[in-house]
């Protein structure tokens, strides 16, 4: 006579066929096999951590294109008014499988429709400050500026970025040296918006991003903001490996 003990294992859940003497009720061998399978088992678990999450990109732009005009606080990451762009970003990154850690994370308080975030999670200088340095994240280019100060390259539409590159802005150079402003890189195409100058359209690199709502913009902002508005701003655009874990 047999019977079956389930064992845990990394896939799931296998049966364990445990022989049974004849006239055997249960007793001390067969209770015994079982124990040692338990026992077993248990030390494994402990032994075996999780294996860590590459980061998807496709899964990060795809998750931003869908959640670009997604202003619903019920809505993981939820919406900060005003100062949403970073949350975005880094709610993107998250969903290509980036895990948090104990200095970038965003956590739901119970049920309810607001957040535990991280400094690191929400503001733009600290997430680029957080992710640079760390293996896997490269620069795209070495800076960009539209009038080339600051030593920094004149923007080109097209980059050769790639679906999950971030671009951290800096809106003032003049003031600080402080990224301020957050985009989320999601692929190459024609642009959504029209410059305010001439109405034309721009095709290459796109971004998403929130505050203000935009979706498959320039990543260089001409197709919403003048040249002149734009003086003064430093692009810093950075590639997330897919072999990144944190």
């Amino acid at each position: 006579m047999r019977r079956s003990a389930g064992r845990r294992t990394s896939l799931g859940y296998e049966s364990v066929c445990v022989a049974r003497r004849p006239n055997d009720q249960g007793g001390g061998q067969t209770k015994r096999s079982i124990l040692l399978v338990v026992v077993a088992c248990a030390v494994a678990s402990l032994l075996c951590a999780a294996p860590a999450l590459a980061y998807d990109c496709d899964n990060a732009a795809s998750w931003a294109d869908i959640r670009w005009n997604d202003l619903n606080d019920w809505d993981f990451p939820g919406y900060i008014d005003g100062a949403d762009c970073t949350n975005y970003a880094s709610g993107a990154i998250f969903n290509g499988g980036v895990q948090r850690d104990g200095s970038w994370y965003c956590y739901r308080i119970g049920t309810t429709d607001t957040y535990n975030r991280s400094t690191d999670w929400v503001d733009a200088n600290h997430l680029r400050t957080y992710f640079w340095g760390k293996s896997g994240i490269s620069e795209v280019g070495s800076g960009y500026n539209w009038y080339g100060y600051y030593g920094f390259a004149v923007p080109q539409d097209d980059i050769a970025m790639i679906r999950g590159d971030v671009v951290s802005c800096n809106t003032n150079k003049n003031e600080d040296d402080l990224s301020d402003h957050t985009e989320f890189g999601v692929g190459v195409g024609q642009s959504e918006l029209q410059n305010p100058g001439t109405g034309t359209t721009y095709y290459g690199d796109l971004i998403d991003q929130r505050n203000s709502e935009r979706h498959h913009a320039i990543w260089h902002c001409r197709d919403r903001l003048s040249k002149p508005e734009l003086k003064y701003w430093v692009f810093r655009v950075w590639h997330i490996s897919n072999s990144f874990t944190n």
